[in-house]
């Protein structure tokens, strides 16, 4: 029978707060992001932030705030198509 060690190998590593984890893991995601995908991804980045910024909510995605932001981005789209059937 061969005894295992429940140490890890790995070196010592201090812990990250949240705050830490989630800049870490955006910096790590944008690195992961195909060169031409940048501008388009920052540009809708900077349209949710200035969203959120204009209407005075929490940046913090929820539910409700996600639903939000996507009628908000859609309503011009929605009524284009409703003035467009009433015209038919």
């Amino acid at each position: 029978m061969t005894k295992t060690s429940t140490k890890s190998r790995r070196p010592h590593q201090e812990t990250w707060t949240c705050k830490c984890l989630l800049r870490k893991h955006a910096v790590a995601v944008a690195c992961a992001i195909e060169p031409s995908s940048v501008s388009s991804y920052s540009s809708a980045v900077m349209s949710y932030f200035d969203f959120f910024s204009s209407h005075a909510l929490p940046v913090e995605p929820t539910p409700d705030t996600l639903s939000f932001y996507a009628v908000y981005m859609i309503w011009p789209i929605v009524t284009t198509l409703f003035l467009l059937l009433l015209l038919l």
